[in-house]
């Protein structure tokens, strides 16, 4: 199978959202505590996996087979891990501090527009300012980091630049369309 359907098409991601759902399931039900307390187990299972994952395809690009085939699945659990781990944990302690920074809110701020144009950003970093596989025999996690942090810097500045052009302006129109909840 092609590996763009893969990275791409909902069926093959679904994973990560039947996460979210049995979150939420968790939640409601009041379970949630009792998983936040092997939060942190599965975030270092996790996050191992991931190592061991990216070891064995060579990289952790996108069209890695051992990404595609493990790889987002652990990224989706790590992620879930986390959430439960900040819901679970007084907000004054480091997990929900650390997961509440600014910086990491901003990009869920952002995050509508930095998922449209993530792609077409790194396509021109890739092409235009700076090809990573290029130091793959060199220090490819190097190349990657750098990759990233060349592609981050330029889909972020057009994010913004979309929330404070477009997103802020039309989230201002809610204003005039009042909303009511239906009696219960």
């Amino acid at each position: 199978m092609p590996v763009l359907p893969i990275y791409v098409i909902t069926w093959f991601r679904l994973d990560g959202l039947v996460i979210g759902a049995l979150l939420a399931v968790a939640l409601r039900r009041g379970i949630m505590p009792d998983l936040g307390r092997l939060a942190p187990i599965v975030v270092i299972v996790g996050v191992a996996g991931l190592i061991v994952v990216t070891i064995m395809g060579g990289h952790t690009w996108w069209w890695n087979r051992r990404m595609q085939q493990f790889g987002y699945s652990l990224i989706a659990v790590i992620a879930g891990a986390m959430l439960v781990g900040a819901i679970t944990r007084p907000a004054d302690s480091l997990w929900p501090r650390m997961l509440s920074a600014g910086w990491l809110r901003a990009f869920g701020k952002y995050s509508y527009c930095l998922y449209l144009i993530h792609l077409p950003v790194m396509r021109a970093v890739r092409e235009y300012v700076f090809n990573p596989e290029e130091t793959l025999a060199i220090a490819p996690w190097i190349g990657q980091v750098l990759f990233y942090g060349a592609a981050t810097a330029p889909a972020f500045a057009l994010a913004w630049l979309s929330w404070r052009l477009f997103e802020a302006p039309i989230l201002r129109l809610k204003e005039r369309f009042p909303y009511s909840r239906a009696a219960s």
